[in-house]
């Protein structure tokens, strides 16, 4: 998935905050629903509230301004519909995470363009829905050089938590930035930056007041060694914990806990090839549990959702197995013992087609659902997958 035109999302968009590739926006745009854009429309989060209460974000191009536009779809337990929503930047608003705690308490983050001309981060974005209609809510801004949200998690109406970058000298990935909702403000919380360079933050998880995860990766600006990131909450502070980090280079793009002592993070590491990357974590250390890498030269992660311990999914993309560079999507499911591939629908085709996943949310053993894009006959589709327990299907 090459950028063009606009440039790409959360990864060289964002310059890596979410280091995946995203499509190229510089083609017709498809359906009036569920694909508002021309030329294109993706989805890079979902959060499910219930079985019959859901949301999956991202953004789509104004077919007459040519602009980038926040999109949120809305599941009601028989239908996605999209939903009006804020766009208030004036050069362009991407939505990369979304964190339902009720029907009528749900978060997505993202960030504002710093230019019409560029993908570079400007401002960061955070939308509230409060039952009846999305609202803008003020955020802090912390970057002289941009400020990018990738991920988001509300434990309660009180307690939410937004995780990202900022930029202190170049529109380049630098500090980590990790925002607080309390249930008045948002306001920026002190993080660590475990190197010299660049240490920017993918998805965040939170199970309690004082327990919660973000990851993603440091990467030295002398060595340019990159490893997996990994930061805690317990209540007062966050703090840099240890973690499994093989190849010599390695990224984690989702985190999801189900208690304080069950965690998983989902990304990938250079052994080369790039191969899938899942850790966990057992309420003392994090460790890597083996995951299958069907792809000829690449297999990536980049989201993960647990319901509990021995129900998990982590899905991406990897390579073709005549290896074109076209992705097929890839979903991995963990059963208590064991990640095990499972077959997952490639609908823009095995030829030319990109097939990408970039969220996922586990409702139960017989209800999750993935998110991401697909190209098919000159267009990126929003790809909306879902698990009834037996297969997944597309929607």
């Amino acid at each position: 998935m090459a950028a063009a035109a606009l440039g790409v999302s959360l990864s060289t968009a964002a310059a890596s905050a979410m280091v995946r590739p995203e499509p190229a926006l510089s083609r017709a745009g498809s359906g009036p629903s569920l694909n508002p854009g021309s030329p294109s429309s993706f989805l890079d989060g979902v959060s499910m509230a219930s079985a019959t209460d859901g949301w999956a974000v991202g953004y789509y191009q104004n077919t007459t301004t040519h602009i980038l536009e926040t999109l949120i779809l809305h599941w009601n337990g028989a239908a996605w519909s999209k939903v009006s929503s804020p766009s208030p930047g004036p050069n362009g608003n991407l939505l990369a995470g979304v964190s339902a705690v009720s029907a009528a308490d749900v978060w997505a983050v993202g960030y504002q363009l710093a230019s019409s001309a560029s993908s570079s981060p400007g401002k960061t974005l955070i939308l509230h829905w409060n039952g009846a209609a999305w609202s803008k809510v003020n955020s802090p801004n912390p970057g002289t050089n941009g400020n990018l949200l990738a991920g988001v998690s509300a434990f309660s109406s009180t307690d939410a938590w937004a995780v990202g970058y900022r930029a202190m000298r170049s529109s380049a990935p630098g500090d980590s930035l990790i925002l607080h909702w309390n249930g008045t403000n948002w306001a920026k919380v002190k993080s660590p930056n475990p190197v010299t360079g660049a240490n920017p933050l993918n998805a965040v998880s939170a199970t309690s007041g004082s327990d919660a995860w973000a990851v993603g990766y440091s990467q030295s600006a002398s060595t340019s060694q990159r490893s997996a990131l990994i930061l805690h909450w317990n209540g007062t502070a966050w703090s840099n914990v240890t973690s499994a980090r093989p190849g010599p280079q390695s990224t984690l793009y989702g985190v999801s806990a189900t208690s304080a002592t069950d965690a998983w993070a989902a990304g990938d590491y250079v052994s080369p090839p790039a191969l899938s990357l899942t850790l966990q974590w057992d309420g003392t250390a994090w460790s890597q549990a083996a995951s299958p890498n069907p792809g000829r030269s690449y297999d990536i992660l980049t989201g993960v959702s647990a319901d509990s311990a021995t129900d998990a999914w982590a899905v991406g993309y990897y390579s073709q197995p005549n290896g074109y560079v076209p992705h097929d999507t890839l979903t991995l499911h963990w059963d208590g013992t064991s990640w095990s591939a499972v077959k997952s629908p490639d609908p823009g085709g095995r030829l030319m087609g990109d097939n990408d996943l970039y969220g996922v949310s586990a409702v139960s053993p017989a209800d999750a659902w993935a998110v991401g894009s697909y190209y098919s006959h000159g267009t990126y589709h929003t790809l909306i997958l879902h698990w009834n327990g037996a297969a997944w299907s597309k929607t």
